[in-house]
């Protein structure tokens, strides 16, 4: 085995900890966990965002597909507003308006969205007169559809993985 090898493979066991310090010193409130497993991804490989635009761009209806900078200023303004992941025009649009689209991981049969996280997203999209999607990778099978497919339960957001195949605009790319 060689050195680089075995220096990826040790772990510090408060890595969370030192995340979230790190964050802490950069006045970055953030989720801990959601941040080390995005480090993760990167360490891996292709980051859903990535993979979700070569799967487009494969289809041949892609138009444009830009990535979205998740940097915004004021900070407070993240109290309101929430940058999907990516923009996108398909040639399929009925409208010429480019479409938010916010990317998602999950290999649960229900994706959920907490409400103000949601809201956040449904105010950027409003704020630009854009609509806004949600594209699902559960295992190898990526969904897009219209957010508004995601019903309110109890607490939160949901879709299933059945509504969200139903309502699936990928066959259309």
């Amino acid at each position: 085995m060689d050195t680089d090898r075995r220096k990826r493979e040790v772990i510090p066991l408060d890595l969370p900890r030192l995340i979230q310090d790190v964050l802490a010193e950069l006045g970055y409130d953030a989720d801990v966990a959601a941040v080390a497993e995005q480090v993760r991804r990167l360490d891996i490989g292709l980051p859903a965002e990535d993979e979700f635009s070569v799967v487009c761009a494969w289809l041949g209806m892609c138009q444009l597909l830009h990535k979205l900078d998740q940097h915004q200023v004021p900070i407070a303004s993240k109290r309101d507003f929430q940058v999907p992941d990516l923009l996108a025009k398909f040639s399929t649009q009925t409208t010429k308006t480019p479409v938010l689209i916010e990317v998602k991981t999950k290999n649960d049969k229900l994706l959920s969205f907490k409400p103000d996280y949601l809201k956040r997203l449904q105010n950027y999209a409003d704020l630009v007169g854009m609509p806004l999607l949600v594209a699902w990778k559960f295992h190898s099978v990526w969904m897009l559809f219209d957010v508004r497919h995601m019903k309110k339960a109890a607490k939160n957001f949901n879709i299933t993985l059945n509504a969200a195949m139903q309502e699936n605009l990928l066959g259309v790319l």
